[in-house]
């Protein structure tokens, strides 16, 4: 199984691109493991990283003014790949807002399409359990349970509750 997206903090100096349309902001777990893919599912294609040249080329001019040797500059800085022919860049320090979730319910994973106008599908930490892949039970477990206001508006800086002995 290939490594994944994790959530990523924005900050007030994350611009949004398209407010109505993504669905988070994300970071790769390990950017050297992970797998883009053509399709949400582990059976599809995946699809050809290379390093960046820019990056490279970047570490191997800054190496003498750093005094650091190449594996010493890979450690520090990492690596940079993209992906052939597709304006997408993977590594431990980018960012990648999501634009659209998908459940795959056999798999038990959930996908995030990471770019805007391609088809670039990467799983993501945990799977989102989506409730309407089962039907909705026709009870409701909590109708019979009787509580005081204090536990039915979820009021946990109330006395002690008397019918429920919440904070006895």
């Amino acid at each position: 199984m290939a490594d994944y997206l994790i959530r990523k903090q924005t900050g007030y100096m994350t611009c949004c691109p398209d407010e109505e349309n993504t669905v988070g902001y994300y970071k790769f777990k390990d950017s050297e493991s992970v797998e883009v893919y053509t399709e949400p599912s582990y059976d599809s294609e995946t699809y050809n990283k290379v390093l960046d040249r820019k990056h490279e080329l970047w570490k191997f001019k800054h190496s003498d003014k750093l005094n650091l040797s190449s594996q010493e500059m890979n450690k520090k800085f990492g690596n940079i790949y993209t992906l052939e022919d597709i304006d997408f860049r993977i590594g431990p320090s980018i960012g990648l807002w999501g634009w659209e979730i998908s459940h795959n319910k056999e798999e038990e994973t959930t996908w995030i399409r990471v770019h805007e106008d391609e088809n670039l599908w990467i799983p993501f930490e945990h799977y989102q359990y989506d409730s309407s892949d089962e039907e909705e039970e026709t009870t409701n477990p909590q109708e019979d349970k009787v509580e005081c206001w204090g536990c039915l508006y979820n009021e946990p800086n109330q006395m002690a509750h008397e019918c429920c002995g919440y904070g006895i």
